[in-house]
């Protein structure tokens, strides 16, 4: 079976780790361009609050994507959101496919 050089596996190993990070961060924006466009719609009283932490933390957060659809029908941030989360979550697989192959 042939391996990579270690070389090799250190650059493979960065340049994966900083596509999570840029793929993460990257969809950590777009919630916060969705938490912002959201709130921008609803009256004082109904707006989200960034400090909400509690048992409903996922009912939170599929309540503002049902409103985020709900004004916006046609936006397309959720989508490029979850695009930006799989293809950081293929980096994550592709460091550990990276860091755990047998060395030499």
């Amino acid at each position: 079976m042939h391996t990579l050089p270690i070389v090799a596996r250190v650059v493979l190993g960065v340049v994966f780790l900083a596509g999570e990070m840029i793929f993460m961060f990257y969809a950590m924006h777009l919630g916060n361009l969705i938490f912002m466009a959201t709130n921008a719609h609803l009256p004082p009283e109904r707006q989200y609050s960034v400090y909400h932490w509690g048992f409903d933390r996922l009912g939170w957060h599929r309540r503002l994507r049902a409103d985020y659809r709900r004004f916006y029908p046609d936006g397309d941030l959720i989508r490029r959101m979850w695009i930006a989360q799989a293809c950081g979550f293929a980096c994550v697989v592709g460091l550990i496919a990276t860091i755990s192959t047998p060395w030499r």
